[in-house]
């Protein structure tokens, strides 16, 4: 076997066991692994005496939310799975005819309390009316006006509106269903763009940065597809000895999907 590290279980593979993609026409970004543009074999030394150790990564989506009620009430409306949508599109929607109703009679309760309030008000002017029914009838328009601030809150919650640009990965409920407030209603993903997300050993640290690039072969699709690190993880597990790193991927396909997974090669230092 070639040299290579053994770190966290996971084992550099030989030349010989490359994985050899499925044949078709490639995206601009996407290779298969035996004809990456450097043409060196996943796992193979190269010229500067470095070698590819290749480890497990997964796909995710840029963004994903599990999208949640914040109001009790029956579904009556939820976007189905795999339906794209725009942000601020409805996503999910609640029966509020119960909230609706209180909301209308804070309304009258409103415009009631304030034709007090001019009358007192009018007393008042005329000296024919106490400060204190004015001040009263003053409190009772403000706390009435709170009160249907709140009923106009909870019939907005009735209303989910999509976060951002996506689609729906996976409905949690169905319509005509009762929810509680908090209950998780479905997850949205924005497939925009993807990253991946791997754990590498803790000496990549000596000389991985944002900036630098990887490359995927996903298992499912046998294509092999650069990414750009973004981030590292600010702490070293000290039993595997590894470190979280996120990257974008750079001109992902279109059947890529999140959730998928393969395996991340990257030059680093071969070991004595």
């Amino acid at each position: 076997m070639s040299a290579g590290y053994r770190i966290a279980g996971y084992v550099a593979p030989d030349a010989s066991g490359t994985e050899t993609p499925a044949a078709g026409s490639l995206p601009h970004g996407a290779t298969t692994a035996s004809g990456a543009a450097s043409g060196a074999s996943w796992g193979a030394p190269s010229a500067s005496g470095l070698a590819n150790v290749d480890i497990r990564a997964q796909v995710r989506a840029r963004s994903q939310a599990t999208v949640s009620a914040e109001v009790g009430g029956v579904l009556i409306t939820l976007l189905p799975e795999g339906r794209r949508f725009d942000k601020g599109h409805v996503l999910a929607r609640l029966d509020c005819s119960l909230f609706v109703a209180q909301r209308d009679k804070s309304r009258v309760e409103v415009s009631a309390a304030q034709l007090q309030f001019k009358a007192q008000e009018r007393l008042a002017q005329l000296e024919a009316g106490s400060k204190t029914d004015l001040a009263l009838a003053r409190n009772a328009v403000e706390r009435l006006q709170s009160e249907l601030r709140i009923m106009e809150t909870q019939v907005s919650k009735c209303t989910i509106a999509a976060p951002f640009n996506g689609v729906v990965g996976e409905n949690l409920q169905q319509n005509h269903q009762f929810v509680q407030p908090g209950q998780a209603l479905m997850v949205v993903l924005d497939d925009g763009g993807y990253e991946i997300e791997f754990l590498a050993p803790s000496t990549w640290l000596r000389r991985i940065a944002p900036g630098d690039e990887v490359s995927i072969l996903v298992d499912e699709l046998g294509l092999s597809i650069k990414a750009q690190v973004l981030r590292t993880g600010t702490r070293v597990d000290p039993v595997s000895q590894s470190v979280k790193v996120v990257a974008q991927l750079l001109n992902p396909p279109a059947k890529l999907k999140a959730g998928m997974s393969g395996r991340v090669a990257m030059a680093t230092p071969t070991p004595p």
